[in-house]
């Protein structure tokens, strides 16, 4: 939610809800085959930012097709601090999404590309542990 003391249920609530300037702050457990799709931008200094809080959040799933992080035609998204385990594609940044940044994340076991930057996607990067 809008306050620590009324939390979003899932993830993937959470992207679709979260707007710019917001910091989704996520306690570490298992999250099981959650699918963030991110539905607003950021703005410049007005990132939307979802990153693990004390500890790793962690997200598995068997489904390899299925994307933990979707960002698609969304701009200053940033993903920090999640364990992704079994997903097709754990990130993926498209359709000229820009501005959008990752920052320690684990994936293993991914059936493709762990972190696709494709379709016109501009001005994205990963940054390791």
């Amino acid at each position: 939610g809008r306050s620590v003391k009324a939390p979003w249920r899932t993830i993937a609530h959470a992207a679709k809800e979260a707007e710019a300037g917001d910091a989704v702050l996520v306690a570490p457990g298992e999250y099981g085959a959650e699918q963030a799709v991110f539905a607003n931008s950021g703005e410049p200094g007005r990132p939307i930012v979802i990153k693990g809080d004390g500890g790793r959040p962690r997200l598995e799933s068997d489904d390899k097709k299925a994307t933990a992080f979707l960002v698609e035609g969304k701009h200053h998204i940033h993903i920090e601090g999640f364990d992704i385990r079994g997903y097709g594609e754990p990130v993926r940044l498209t359709r000229q999404a820009s501005y959008c940044w990752t920052r320690d994340l684990r994936c293993t076991g991914a059936a493709g590309t762990a972190i696709s930057i494709v379709d016109d996607a501009h001005h994205c990067w990963v940054d390791g542990p």
